[in-house]
């Protein structure tokens, strides 16, 4: 059950930082390491 959990809030968090980068039409290079990261 936790694992599906984490993996729902993984999901959100990396559809939030996408909406935010579009909102703010940032590039997404800024927001890639933070995902690597967040993979590895």
């Amino acid at each position: 059950m936790s694992q599906l959990l984490l993996t729902a809030l993984f999901a959100l968090s990396i559809s939030f930082l996408t909406f935010a980068a579009s909102f703010a039409e940032a590039p997404r290079s800024e927001f890639m390491p933070a995902v690597a990261v967040g993979l590895d």
